[in-house]
Order: structure tokens, then sequence, then C-alpha cells
């Protein structure tokens, strides 16, 4: 399986990974007054007003919901592009989504991560949601360029044969310059000398 594809099941995998965190982050919102309270510390001198712990709650409940929705639904594409794509370079444009969707994500907890460090409450839970949406930002990023540099690649004019070379030392030292140049790959390389030697 090419690296590309290995990079998509990588990116599903995180983003399937941020929904379940997010998702059990909504738990700790029900069960956990403290971290409630932290949150709503963390906006009363920012946004200079006073939230009750239930409007932070049910606020938050919100937006993390909506935002593991997303995630899944993302990263079950990304799984689903894998089984019908099969590592074919040319789709990449499709990962544009889970890129945009997971710098968005990381920057949203980050600066939430900032207000309430800045109010002196410090929250490692959306810390660690951050650092999620940041890891599958940078592997989907990983997964375009691997496909960019594939489709040029695929893109490139393949060499003609050189087996219709009677002598085998000129078709081999032709061979070894085109590997040199760059024009073929190591695996080409060695599947022409193979050819050429009668392996």
């Amino acid at each position: 399986m090419k690296k590309g594809s290995l990079l998509i099941g990588a990116c599903g995998a995180l983003q399937i990974i941020f929904a379940i965190y997010l998702f059990a982050l909504c738990g700790v919102l029900f069960s956990s007054e403290t971290f409630v309270s932290d949150l709503s510390a963390g906006f009363v001198e920012a946004f200079n007003s006073s939230p009750s712990l239930e409007v932070t709650r049910n606020g938050f409940l919100a937006i993390f919901v909506v935002l593991a929705f997303f995630a899944l639904v993302l990263g079950i594409l990304r799984f689903k592009q894998i089984k019908v794509e099969l590592g074919e370079y040319y789709k990449s444009l499709k990962l544009v989504s889970s890129l945009v969707y997971m710098l968005i994500c990381a920057g949203l907890f980050f600066v939430l991560f900032g207000i309430c460090k800045e109010q002196g409450v410090l929250i490692p839970l959306i810390l660690v949601a951050a650092l999620i949406s940041l890891i599958a930002f940078l592997v989907t990023l990983s997964a375009i360029i691997f496909f960019y540099i594939g489709k040029k690649n695929s893109l490139k004019p393949k060499p003609v044969s050189i087996i219709a070379t009677a002598d085998h030392y000129t078709a081999l030292k032709k061979l070894n310059s085109l590997k040199e140049s760059g024009e073929i790959s190591e695996k080409e390389y060695k599947k022409e000398k193979g050819k050429i030697l009668g392996e």
C-alpha cells in the first residue's frame, strides 16, 4: 500500500479518535462541576460577563457534540476513500476538507486553552484536544504532500524500454545513467536490469 494511503488511514483514525475524545469531554461536562467551573472562570474576565455553570455546560456541550459529529463523519470518509481509491494519487483534493477542519479545530482549542490560561485556569483536557487536532492536521498535510509528489511522478514520461539494445553493456550503462539522472526509480532500474540480464 502506498504511503499516501497509509497517511489517509492515519488521518481518518486521528479524526475518529478526536471525535471520541470530544464525546468523552461531553461526559466530563455532565459529571464534573470542577471542569465546568474552570471553563466558566476562564471566560469571566475575558468577556466581562459571568456565565452560570448551566449556561457554560450547555454551550460547550453543543460545541463539542457538533465538532465531534463532523470529525467522526470526516474520519469515516477518509477510510471510505482508502477503500475506493486504494491510494490513487490524483484524488488528493478530497483531503482538503479534513485539512481545513482539523486546522480550525486546533485553532479553536488552542484559543480556548489560551483564554483560560490567561485567567489563571489551566485545563489540560482542552490542551489535549488541541494537540490531537493539530497532529491530525499535520498528518493530513503530509498525505496531501505525498499525493502531490506521487501525482507529479506519475505524470513524468517513462523512459523507452532499452531491452531492444543488443549490447548488454551499453544497455546497462544507459540504464544506470537514467537511474542517476532520476528519470527512473530504483524499482524500475532493478526491473529493467533484470530484463536485460534475463533474470
